[in-house]
């Protein structure tokens, strides 16, 4: 059966496909997404139809997402639908491998999706990053009641891209705190600023003078407030955008705890952390069992993404001046670690060394930070302890975080 792409033709078709699939209307959805959205193309949406019915379809986005110091080529499997009456006929799979194999003659050195629980691992994905889809920074209002700044609050005015850069530099240094962060352009925000700067949305700048110290994007109606996104510079800026929230909340009668949608050690959710806030994902439907999902597609090109990470850890543990080598194997191949007194080599020129056999879902779910190798401790066999010591502090926990301002959402 022919894979094809999406045109702007199909619209009609690919609106009535999805309805049937999804059991509600997704137009405006799919408009946003796929039609007017300036950093996706409706050729990032292949199908496959019989009779000239459209029966499957698989979405593929392609973007960067921030490992560190590092930037790494991400490809997206979304929009997984097929027509209930052609279920268990391997179109989906059909259309899963089409864009593997587009993504691998890419270059693109990981694949990533949002699944159902327990049916994308046939396909080689592995949960790695938790679904925090409603996660959030909690505080109770009181708390903010005597903090004040001295930065100046200013309110963008709608449809401007004013300070756009700025934002973009405060983001950039808090999102490299967080494994798996979307990279952003500047042509991004300046987009998000003009089109998400309206009706109950808005934006806010914290300037010190002149300098931008930090940004919040909010939604507020007339019973309550929903932080999407912030970021801050310094404590300063923590204190004068806890006034600002304050401030809004405070003719709120029915708001006694404020809600902000953060990544774990975002840089405005550790100011509140001192301040008596407390991190939760209230989105009980995502367990640690359904959660974001990642499959490695050039295992030598995406661990040496990973070499300043790598570098950076043994810096800071008892093997700074460690020297040795050692391969490591999975199912999809080999990489050999080379470390020279912390300075880290990926290499496929083995060695008569050590080996160590780690499973690729294994190996996927260690390599964003999601588990570490205690928590498969059982799993792994090591004949070498200096080496187990060693993987432990390559691969720690971290906290990663799909951190994503979808752009459907709510334009």
């Amino acid at each position: 059966m022919e894979v094809k792409l999406f045109n702007i033709e199909d619209k009609n078709r690919l609106v009535e496909f999805n309805n049937l699939v999804h059991r509600e209307d997704l137009e405006h959805h799919i408009d946003n997404l796929m039609f007017k959205n300036p950093f996706n193309s409706i050729k990032n949406f292949a199908y496959l139809e019989i009779y000239g019915k459209i029966v499957a379809m698989v979405g593929f986005l392609e973007y960067k997402q921030q490992f560190g110091e590092e930037q790494i080529n991400i490809g997206e499997i979304t929009y997984v639908g097929t027509n209930p009456e052609y279920r268990k006929r391997g179109l989906i799979r059909e259309l899963i491998n089409y864009w593997l194999c587009y993504a691998k003659d890419k270059g693109i050195e990981l694949c990533f999706l949002y699944g159902i629980s327990d049916f994308y691992q046939q396909f080689g994905f592995e949960y790695a990053v938790p679904t925090y889809l409603y996660n959030y920074v909690t505080i109770e209002k009181g708390m903010l009641r005597e903090i004040k700044g001295n930065y100046r609050i200013e309110k963008l005015s709608s449809h401007s891209e004013k300070y756009a850069k700025e934002i973009k530099t405060i983001y950039d240094k808090s999102s490299k705190e967080n494994f798996c962060s979307k990279v952003r352009s500047l042509e991004y925000f300046k987009y998000r600023l003009k089109n998400t700067n309206k009706g109950e949305h808005r934006w806010y700048v914290v300037l010190e003078q002149e300098e931008v110290k930090g940004y919040i994007w909010l939604s507020t109606s007339d019973s309550k407030i929903k932080i999407r996104e912030a970021n801050i510079d310094d404590d300063e800026a923590g204190k004068s955008l806890s006034g600002l929230l304050y401030s809004l909340t405070e003719s709120i009668e029915d708001i006694e705890l404020i809600g902000l949608k953060l990544p774990l050690n975002n840089s405005f959710a550790k100011y509140l952390y001192k301040k008596g806030a407390k991190f939760s994902c209230t989105n009980e439907l995502y367990t640690e069992n359904w959660a974001g999902m990642y499959k490695i597609l050039d295992l030598q090109a995406s661990m040496k993404k990973l070499i300043s990470a790598f570098e950076k850890r043994l810096c800071n543990s008892k093997f700074h001046e460690y020297t040795g080598y050692f391969d490591i194997k999975t199912e999809i191949g080999k990489v050999g670690l080379n470390i020279d007194r912390g300075k880290v080599t990926v290499t496929n020129n083995f060695k008569l060394g050590e080996e160590v056999e780690i499973p690729i879902n294994i190996l996927t779910s260690i390599y964003t930070g999601y588990k570490d190798i205690n928590y498969y401790e059982r799993q792994l066999k090591f004949k070498n302890e200096e080496i187990k010591d060693i993987l432990k502090v390559l691969f720690p926990l971290e906290n990663p975080y799909i951190w994503d301002l979808e752009m459907s959402d709510e334009l």
